[in-house]
């Protein structure tokens, strides 16, 4: 009889068990089946087709060892579409979905010198349709530490749709290919306006004697930033703004531990003329304002370098040309500073044939290329003196841009993998400078990043048909003036 209760038990287990398999397999059937479902709804499939025909990704692999200033976050992560959420709010049909996990994507804040914990911060894809067209978004949601307080779940409250009463912390947004578009800040639940110091209040300023010249300096100035990192490698550094204060203040704070002590202010907005502000919804975070007003910037560039290379400076400002580089030069410098431009010949340049210098006050940002006539040779073509030229003017705008001065390798990466195209197109279009010439010599002054980096400074030297052997030769040529346009 013992045998037949332990026969007996042992059928009632594995019935037990098989029975417990299939209702786990239904379950997984059935979830699988539900994400299915999301995608194949019409409204669903139909976002997911734009996006992808609006979005489509690439081969391209992209590079994990240099900093880049703005990176194609389409081709670094995708929406996760068997989570979407779709509901209408704002008169807009929303589908909202998080990054896909296996992008391993994360997000932080570097607010000056201080990093938030990058596990404080949430990623979702907004898809938003008014009935004429979509628009999309990435949405980064960065908490502080007091509203998180050890309790990490507390993150997946905050949605756009929905945050919590208490919540503390950013919402950024981004568009798919990375170009900063809005912010918003809360502290406790509510939504934070700029104070009458971040914007009307003049920094503490200081004055400094340079050989001469009266220089006014900023103090208790903070730039803001968001960078993005993929399985743990830092690959996007994007500059969002810098907030100053004049009492003593930093306009914001952080910490290494968590999501820092203030979060960061919003960035000013403003209403066009014949339009509205959006409505608002208290419960949910403020959609993203595209329509806010664009300032007119006044550019003032002055060239007060005589010979040759005043000839070369004059040809490079000139309007006809096209591109980013003459973009950079007459309109690029779209916010509320005035830009001021001074090219001036000067032996201070540290041994270099040019160097850059800039200063912001309260209401400008100055640049001053120096240009060493003892150094850039006489004899060398208008082309090589145009590449220096270039260099350094692309130096002075991403000094604009929030990246620091002395991190020199962090620039010249992003020169190297964002800019060579356009040094070698300005060149062709300005003195009708051979291409492969062009592109040799738009990789000038670049050594620390070759050091630094061999392979991927080879791979971009393969990627635009050179070799070192080349891009040495050609280069040579160029400096003592036998190849390209003479001076004379």
């Amino acid at each position: 009889m013992p045998k037949l209760i332990l026969k007996k038990a042992s059928w009632v287990l594995l019935a037990t068990v098989c029975i417990a398999a299939v209702i786990v397999n239904s379950c997984k059937k059935d979830s699988h089946s539900e994400q299915q479902n999301k995608v194949s709804d019409p409204a669903m499939a139909q976002a997911k087709s734009w996006y992808e025909s609006t979005y489509p990704t690439s081969n391209i692999k992209l590079n994990t060892q240099a900093i880049t200033t703005t990176t194609d976050l389409s081709q670094l992560v995708k929406p996760d579409w068997g989570h979407a959420a779709s509901y209408s709010r704002f008169n807009k049909q929303v589908i909202e979905m998080p990054v896909d996990p296996g992008s391993k994507f994360e997000t932080a804040l570097l607010i000056g010198k201080v990093k938030s914990n990058k596990t404080y911060s949430r990623n979702y894809f907004l898809l938003l349709n008014d009935g004429q067209k979509y628009e999309a978004y990435v949405m980064m949601i960065t908490a502080d530490s007091s509203y998180v307080n050890n309790d990490l779940s507390k993150l997946s409250h905050n949605t756009y749709r929905k945050h919590d009463a208490d919540f503390s912390g950013s919402v950024l947004y981004f568009t798919p290919r990375g170009e900063y578009v809005d912010g918003y800040a809360y502290k406790n639940g509510q939504l934070i306006t700029a104070s009458a110091n971040q914007q009307t209040d003049k920094p503490k300023v200081q004055s400094v004697q340079t050989n001469g010249k009266k220089i006014i300096a900023e103090l208790n100035c903070i730039a803001w930033y968001l960078d993005s990192y993929q399985n743990g490698v830092l690959v996007s550094e994007v500059y969002l703004y810098t907030t100053c204060s004049g009492n003593g203040e930093s306009g914001g704070g952080g910490n290494s531990s968590g999501g820092g002590n203030k979060p960061p202010p919003p960035k000013p907005h403003c209403t066009p003329d014949g339009t509205t502000d959006p409505p608002s919804d208290p419960g949910g975070f403020p959609e993203p304002d595209p329509g806010s007003c664009p300032v007119l910037v006044q550019t003032t560039i002055t060239n007060d370098v005589l010979g040759c290379n005043g000839v070369v400076i004059n040809s490079l400002t000139d309007k006809n040309l096209s591109g980013n580089i003459r973009n950079i030069l007459q309109n690029v410098f779209n916010s509320s500073d005035n830009v001021n431009l001074h090219f001036v010949e000067s032996t201070d340049t540290e041994g270099h044939a040019a160097s850059t210098t800039t200063t912001r006050s309260s209401s400008s940002f100055n640049m001053e290329i120096k240009i060493n006539p003892n150094i850039l040779p006489n004899d060398a073509s208008q082309d090589y003196k145009a590449s220096i030229i270039i260099h350094e003017i692309i130096h002075g705008y991403l000094n604009y841009k929030g990246i620091d001065a002395d991190l020199q390798l962090q620039q010249h990466s992003d020169i190297a993998h964002n800019y060579i195209g356009d040094i070698a197109s300005m060149l062709q279009q300005a003195y009708g400078t051979d291409p492969e010439n062009a592109k040799a010599l738009a990789f000038g002054g670049l050594g620390d990043f070759a050091t630094k980096y061999p392979s991927d400074y080879n791979q971009l030297l393969q990627d635009n048909g050179l070799t070192e052997g080349q891009r040495n030769s050609d280069t040579e040529f160029q400096r003592e003036g036998l190849f390209g346009k003479k001076c004379n």
